[in-house]
């Protein structure tokens, strides 16, 4: 098969001070998209007491609006966190990211009550990185995590009864990993650490995509939706709709190119979306996607960390591919 989807043409999002801005994240919010931003900054005398990770929201949108302050995380050490974010049916967000203790990271929630919770507690002698919450999982009042446990392999989180988090369970091998929830469990989309040059301290890896049973359990062979192409970082999310088989978008940003991509359950990709606009390609990071039942939204940030830093944000119409 072979699709017909229009490009992604990406823009710069007006936002304030986006060389501080260090993480992005895409969320749909009653029905409208918004973009999560966060930047750490010190408080206190020289900024040697604490810091803060304030997370931002934004409407994507021509019209230049202000920020909203959705979180503000205080910790110790002057890093910036990993982190994710959902919204409940009623409005609310919870949050989840990584509370660094020097050689060990613990994993953390709160929501926007204030009420907070440790993921981890129940393994305070290994370091977790990287978590993101289950895709399509907002139904539940603690969405499942997954996570890096010990820079090795991919376990995922389950609330308990309580709504507390227990034990993990373990995945497999992963250096990175999402998942999603879909009909008959969960598929992965997972990267492999490959040599080569680093962007943004982010090793390049081969992106596997696959399908898993309800206890996480592998279902099938893995495919390789960019093939043997390394990418540094990338995201994805099911395409809602009545679709015969599910879909899925995937992106991720590779050397020279950022990569968007529609796949089906059974991993036939479907589709292979230009991203087009005036950006440069080999200095793009921090992809993130979300699909809505019209729309394929992609947002990146090009030259991270710099003075001409930008928030570049796109969106496409998720029509149904057809034969």
């Amino acid at each position: 098969m072979s699709g017909t989807s229009q490009d992604v043409n990406l823009s710069r999002l007006d936002v304030d001070n986006a060389p501080a801005i260090l993480s992005i994240r895409l969320i749909e919010t009653n029905g409208e998209v918004k973009l999560l931003s966060s930047t750490t900054t010190g408080t206190g005398a020289n900024g040697i007491f604490k810091h803060e990770t304030r997370i931002f929201t934004y409407r994507l949108g021509k019209r230049r609006e202000e920020p909203s302050r959705l979180f503000t995380f205080t910790q110790l050490l002057p890093v910036s966190p990993l982190w994710d974010m959902v919204s409940r049916p009623n409005g609310s967000h919870l949050g989840v990211l990584e509370s660094a203790g020097g050689a060990i990271n613990a994993l953390i929630t709160e929501d926007t009550n204030g009420k907070k919770s440790i993921v981890t507690r129940e393994h305070a002698t290994e370091s977790f990185s990287s978590p993101r919450f289950v895709r399509r999982a907002q139904g539940e009042s603690a969405p499942a995590i997954s996570t890096i446990c010990d820079h090795k392999h991919l376990v995922v989180f389950r609330a308990e009864s309580t709504a507390d988090y227990g034990k993990y369970r373990t995945i497999g091998g992963w250096d990175d990993a999402v998942l999603i929830r879909c009909s008959g469990g969960y598929v992965i989309i997972g990267k492999r650490i490959v040599p080569g040059p680093v962007r943004d301290n982010v090793m390049p890896g081969i992106i596997h995509f696959g399908k898993l049973d309800n206890s996480f359990r592998p279902k099938g062979t893995m495919s390789k939706p960019f093939g043997d192409r390394p990418v540094f970082e990338f995201d994805g999310d099911l395409i809602p709709g009545k679709d015969a088989e599910e879909r899925f978008v995937l992106c991720a940003t590779a050397e020279f190119a950022a990569h968007l991509v529609v796949i089906t359950s059974s991993s036939e990709v479907l589709d292979s979306i230009p991203v087009t606009g005036r950006y440069t390609a080999d200095n793009l990071t921090r992809p993130t996607v979300v699909a809505t039942r019209s729309h394929i939204h992609l947002a990146l940030i090009e030259a991270i960390r710099s003075e001409g830093a930008r928030v570049l944000v796109g969106s496409t119409v998720a029509r149904r591919v057809e034969d």
